[in-house]
């Protein structure tokens, strides 16, 4: 894994932001991101969900129902339907994803996967999806289930394969990616998730492992890749704060998306309106201390080096692998 190929994107990546971040007018929020549910089935060894204390739950309709009404409003252009939990776990998603494109939303999720099935991607597809990002992390049996405890590698090459067959016997535009977590267990076969996952696939993400805002504590020294692909010595906003609203399963509206307890919520969207929450005290002042780096009393952002390490895309369908 060559760190000057992810030093140079991260570099781009600030560069697109900054605009936004040093702006002298607040700008709507982008996006929107639902934490449909913070449950999950599987127990990924990157990953602080396995220890989240918060009960487990799902959100009210009537709380998406509020966020996308007033979003529209906002000027938010785009509905993400994942946080910290697996999405496809919720009842209703293809009712959620309807809804979401009746407003106009573009709609997209993470996920695992591996609760798809023949009717479900179907499903996923009709109501009008985006696109689909799948979680990969391994290149095989042994090197997925590791990283990816409770999970089955033969299911979701499976489920992966089905999905990407009914989309083109359906003659669908929805967009099929994959995404890994680039770790010491999987680093040295960085090359092969084209191999394994392109023909089934629009579009492969690396991401060089983050600490989860500080939250994975000695896990992420011991599963950091080996090469260091962090910008040092040089403070960067987290562009979260300016370009997206993540809102919780209790309907509670928070600066990041890995917050796995509710301890950066800045406003409760059953109590006020998307609009008062993005312009409230907490959040301009939550900014302000983003871009002076003075963050020394904010919860997860003063031991988070997410802002330094951004997403690396490897995989076009006419491209050769980007990672050196």
């Amino acid at each position: 894994m060559n760190k000057n190929t992810f030093i140079k994107k991260i570099s781009q990546d600030y560069e697109t932001s900054s605009d936004l971040v040093n702006s002298s007018t607040l700008q709507p929020p982008t996006t929107l991101m639902l934490e449909l549910t913070n449950a999950c089935n599987l127990a990924c060894i990157m990953c602080r969900n396995p220890t989240m204390k918060r009960e487990k739950g799902f959100m009210s309709e009537q709380i998406i129902k509020k966020a996308f009404t007033e979003g529209r409003k906002l000027g938010i252009k785009n509905v993400a339907l994942y946080t910290t939990g697996e999405s496809l776990y919720y009842k209703n998603i293809t009712n959620i994803i309807k809804q979401s494109k009746s407003f106009d939303y573009h709609t997209y999720l993470t996920s695992n996967g591996l609760l798809l099935n023949r009717k479900k991607s179907k499903e996923l597809i009709e109501a009008g999806l985006d696109s689909i990002k799948i979680s990969i992390d391994g290149t095989n049996k042994k090197e997925y289930e590791k990283i990816r405890i409770g999970g089955k590698f033969e299911r979701l090459l499976r489920n992966l394969e089905e999905l990407h067959q009914l989309r083109e016997e359906m003659k669908s535009s929805m967009k099929i990616y994959a995404a890994a977590i680039i770790t010491k267990v999987n680093e040295a076969n960085i090359k092969k998730f084209k191999d394994v996952y392109g023909p089934f696939v629009d579009g492969i993400f690396l991401s060089p492992l983050v600490n989860m805002s500080g939250q994975l504590g000695k896990q992420y020294e011991k599963l950091k890749p080996s090469v260091n692909s962090e910008i040092e010595d040089e403070w960067r906003p987290c562009k979260m704060l300016w370009d997206r609203m993540v809102i919780t399963k209790e309907g509670l509206i928070t600066a990041c998306c890995v917050d796995y307890e509710n301890d950066l919520v800045y406003a409760d969207l059953n109590k006020v309106s998307l609009k008062e929450a993005w312009e409230s005290t907490t959040i301009k002042m939550w900014r302000q201390k983003h871009k002076s780096g003075n963050i020394e009393d904010m919860n997860l952002c003063k031991t988070c080096n997410a802002p330094m390490i951004q997403q690396v895309e490897v995989l076009e369908k006419t491209n050769s692998i980007l990672i050196d």
